[in-house]
């Protein structure tokens, strides 16, 4: 896009969808901003329902929206072994 990626997580959000990818059509119910860390509620296939840091809201982002997922202890912020 030729965009750096310091425009990109200032500028780029993602979308928090209110069902899982394999549910079919679903409501937008947040966002989140590009490069943010959520907090991990489930996994279901592809999909991760998350808690977004930037509006609170709860819902699901497919693994292609995101680049890793890091387990950390929620309480402590200290890496999981698993």
């Amino acid at each position: 896009m030729g965009k750096t990626e310091e425009w990109a997580v200032k500028n780029y959000f993602v979308t928090v969808w209110g069902k899982p990818t394999n549910e079919g059509k679903f409501p937008k119910v947040g966002s989140m901003r590009c490069g943010s860390r959520a907090l991990l509620i489930e996994e279901r296939g592809d999909d991760y329902k998350i808690l977004s840091p930037l509006d609170g809201s709860i819902g699901w982002v497919n693994e292609i929206q995101i680049s890793k997922v890091i387990r950390q202890n929620p309480t402590t912020f200290e890496k999981c072994e698993n």
